[in-house]
């Protein structure tokens, strides 16, 4: 058989025609849009539920360190400000937080006798959960201040 047979005997048989079509470039490209978009879709969407998280996390942390600050401001300006005072200041600004999630909430106030001054530490850990079910349940995130202060 010659070249030009053998070349007759492709352009008569249907199966090769798609096969020799499809390797030449040439061909129907229905569904490469769906193919497509099937590979990029999940890519985009966990990028995406990547970002809220982050930004979740960070505004709970922002939200922890606040809380503590404005805590350690109330014990810097009423001196004798009592523990218990001291944690309800800090869960009153505890904003768009739930309260059962708060896993350590500890206020340290040691008392220097020699030159009258007070530290105070205080320090909130929360246990922070994700949106979707991930490996992890929790993400502990901790905020705290350090203050002293010096009796008039």
């Amino acid at each position: 058989m010659t070249t030009l047979g053998i070349a007759a005997a492709f352009r008569r048989n249907p199966g090769v025609r798609c096969i020799t079509r499809l390797f030449a470039g040439e061909g129907n490209d229905r569904g490469a849009a769906a193919v497509e978009f099937a590979f990029i879709a999940p890519a985009f969407t966990f990028t995406i539920y990547g970002v809220i998280e982050f930004f979740r996390a960070a505004f709970t942390i922002g939200i922890l360190f606040f809380a503590a600050e404005e805590a350690t401001r109330y014990a810097t300006v009423h001196y004798s400000a009592t523990t218990a005072a001291i944690k309800q200041v800090a869960q009153d600004n505890l904003l768009l937080l739930q309260p059962s999630q708060i896993s350590k909430f500890e206020v340290v106030s040691v008392l220097d006798a020699v030159d009258q001054t007070k530290h105070v530490t205080v320090v909130i850990e929360y246990a922070f959960s994700p949106m979707l079910p991930l490996p992890w349940n929790t993400i502990t995130l901790s905020g705290q201040s350090r203050g002293f202060i010096v009796e008039k």
